[in-house]
């Protein structure tokens, strides 16, 4: 089997619960702090040419560059939330 057909396989057989204990455990990797190092420099050189983008000539370009950074922190934010919702469900736990 290759590399990407048993990636594929894995990808649809994996539950939502799952991919959500992974996620959450990726938080706690330094392949994490990798991830988070290259959104930095990467919304650095975004702002960079967002700041050098006239929106007048290039309504198209300001758009893709707004989207690219909104794309960088989605997985960021959402496993932000999932750690959240994590821990409120511990201390809703040990609160009871």
């Amino acid at each position: 089997m290759k590399n990407e057909e048993k990636n594929d396989k894995l990808f649809s057989e994996m539950k939502e619960h799952e991919m959500k204990t992974l996620l959450k455990e990726l938080a706690d990797t330094r392949y994490w702090q990798a991830i988070l190092r290259l959104n930095r420099i990467k919304d650095s050189q975004a702002l960079n040419s967002l700041s050098s983008i006239d929106p007048f000539k290039d309504p198209t370009g300001l758009a893709r560059t707004q989207g690219i950074r909104i794309g960088m922190f989605y997985i960021e934010q959402e496993i932000l939330r999932l750690m959240k919702e994590s821990e409120e469900k511990v201390t809703d736990v040990k609160s009871s």
